[in-house]
């Protein structure tokens, strides 16, 4: 199969360069939104871990009172 060879047409330019831009806003919108799943889950993580060092802490405090 034999492509044919595109002329350097401005339109062919503006088409290259809008594939680019939307390529680009693409990839930054994907990351955004792993960034964001990935912030949620270190804050439940977070959350979690406090919870259990406030736990172990009133653990410790209502055994050594009895």
């Amino acid at each position: 199969m034999n492509l044919a060879r595109r002329g350097g047409s401005a339109l062919d330019t503006a088409d290259t360069v809008l594939a680019v831009v939307v390529g680009v806003i693409a990839v930054m919108a994907v990351l955004w939104i792993l960034s964001w799943i990935i912030g949620a889950v270190m804050f439940l993580v977070k959350v979690a871990v406090v919870g259990l060092v406030i736990a172990g802490v009133v653990a410790l405090v209502t055994r050594n009172k009895s």
